[in-house]
């Protein structure tokens, strides 16, 4: 009977270790938060946010990476912004290929998406970036990337990341 008391009671504290709560992640001085899962680990870097989760496979580690950054665009628009960010692009990346686009809504901000393929160092990557620029010049760039044969493993950590983004008052 005590060893059955014993066995609830380890279970109970490695099931409390073992949360499945997302964190809160506040970047105060980009004024914005985003909420990681209890596996992402992440870093704070002046306006940015880096948050990224390494996996096994097979015989190799593979890491999903997203980054926040807030900077001041050179347009008053979100989409006179997006056409010259997306536009440069192609040309600072090699072997660019896009592979789609539209608007969508994160908490109620509009925000413009864009996915594409390059390569890095021989790797090919798929990256999926959201921007959204609310008011003024202060364009906020979600970047999500993996590599090509592991991005859709990460792919919905990466979108509920993403859509949790909240800016700050």
């Amino acid at each position: 009977m005590k060893r059955w008391y014993l066995f609830g009671f380890i279970s109970a504290v490695l099931m409390s270790c073992t949360s499945s709560e997302t964190r809160i992640v506040t970047n105060k001085k980009g004024k914005y938060t985003i909420n990681m899962p209890p596996e992402w680990d992440y870093s704070l870097e002046d306006l940015s946010t880096r948050l990224y989760r390494t996996r096994y496979y097979g015989t190799n580690y593979v890491t999903g990476t997203l980054f926040v950054s807030m900077t001041d665009s050179d347009y008053e628009s979100l989409e006179e912004s997006v056409i010259n960010y997306v536009g440069q692009l192609k040309h600072g990346f090699t072997d660019y290929k896009k592979i789609g686009d539209g608007l969508t809504q994160i908490n109620g901000v509009t925000t413009s998406w864009h996915r594409m393929k390059d390569t890095d160092k021989g790797t090919r990557f798929v990256t999926l970036q959201y921007l959204m620029q609310p008011k003024g010049r202060k364009l906020f760039v979600i970047n999500c990337s993996a590599t090509e044969g592991t991005f859709d493993d990460f792919e919905d950590d990466f979108n509920k990341i993403a859509f949790s983004f909240k800016i700050l008052d």
